[in-house]
């Protein structure tokens, strides 16, 4: 048996998630936020809509011992096993995957009848409100498989009761909303959940089009050489460049001056609200003096850039006409902008 977050640094957290799948994952997190007295709050709220208690209970009163993957050689390994000296409560954290063996639910029923030691035992599964009819009727079948009858969430509740054990069905989206702050863990959970498993990708005419077509794929090798080849245009006018950095996010390098750095090459996340690919970006902990930092945000709306909340200040290069040289005209803006923050000191206004 292994405890599920016995950690004391945010390193072991890590290597504990390292490598897990999706649901794994979420399920340690789960877990972490569930064993550790700084998440007081979310236990809290966790186990009083878990328990459809109407006034929350102090969390003394819900000391429970969390074990993940807490292997049964008969019945199997429970995604999580939450217990106390009174209590027992299995729960079953499932996205997409089916039960496994076609059985699990009814393995996880026999590992609580057989817990003789616990006065409330409780079965819990954790899934997506688009899919709880769905693992239901899986459910059912299993029940159906070993000769009983069960069609809906009464006769099983019922049938589960009798046998001292409390079926429960909870919604993500649900704990997700019980969740929302600012709290990194948390938002973490919410952003990984919607992205992964929760918003749909949809696509259309015009967009299957594109991508049913070299039109894409082209267009990023033009944009990358273009970042490329100003590259080499910007270190033959001697300006000091970083190595060239990428993800699926961006394709560029860090420009250095005296008073800090700025960034340029191809970003994602600024195409999508400016309708280009190629930006300066420039944060205000770039700057490297104080002083200069305070003063810079007035002078860079004055020559031109954009505060954004999120990104920074950006200077989006808005490409207008066709061109037989990209790069060059890129870079002959580019460069007059570079050349205007070699000289500053953010001290005077740009026509000083």
């Amino acid at each position: 048996m292994r405890k599920a977050l016995n950690i004391n640094m945010k390193h072991n957290f890590l290597n504990t998630i390292e490598g897990l799948s999706n649901e794994n994952l979420i399920t340690e997190s789960l877990a972490y936020m569930l064993s550790h007295p700084e998440f007081s709050i979310y236990q809290k709220l966790f186990y009083s809509h878990l328990f459809s208690i109407s006034e929350h209970k102090d969390t003394e009163e819900w000391e429970f011992e969390i074990l993940t993957q807490d292997y049964n050689p008969e019945h199997g390994i429970p995604d999580l096993v939450i217990q106390n000296s009174n209590s027992i409560i299995i729960l079953e954290n499932k996205f997409w995957a089916d039960f496994s063996q076609k059985n699990q639910y009814w393995r996880y029923t026999q590992i609580l009848l057989e817990k003789n030691d616990f006065e409330k035992k409780y079965l819990v599964l954790l899934c997506l409100k688009n899919k709880l009819g769905y693992f239901k009727l899986k459910i059912y079948e299993q029940f159906k498989l070993k000769g009983i009858k069960i069609s809906n969430e009464s006769e099983l509740t019922k049938y589960l009761n009798n046998s001292g054990i409390e079926p429960i069905f909870l919604i993500w989206e649900d704990i997700i909303n019980l969740f929302m702050s600012k709290n990194l863990l948390s938002e973490s959970i919410e952003q990984f959940i919607n992205t992964r498993f929760i918003n749909l990708i949809t696509i259309q005419k015009e967009e299957l089009t594109l991508l049913n077509s070299k039109t894409i794929p082209n267009l990023l090798n033009i944009i990358w050489n273009t970042v490329d080849q100003i590259k080499g245009i910007l270190n033959n006018e001697k300006f000091k460049i970083g190595r060239t950095g990428q993800s699926r996010l961006f394709y560029g390098y860090t420009i250095y001056y005296d008073w800090g750095n700025l960034w340029f090459g191809q970003y994602i996340d600024s195409w999508r609200t400016y309708d280009t690919p190629f930006v300066i970006q420039l944060r205000e902990n770039w700057i490297s003096e104080e002083h200069i930092r305070k003063k810079a945000p007035e002078y860079l709306r004055s020559i031109g850039f954009i505060e954004n909340s999120d990104l920074g200040f950006l200077f989006p290069f808005n490409i207008e006409n066709s061109s037989t040289n990209l790069a060059e005209d890129i870079a002959l803006k580019l460069i007059e902008t570079l050349r205007i923050l070699e000289k500053v000191n953010f001290e005077n206004s740009p026509s000083a």
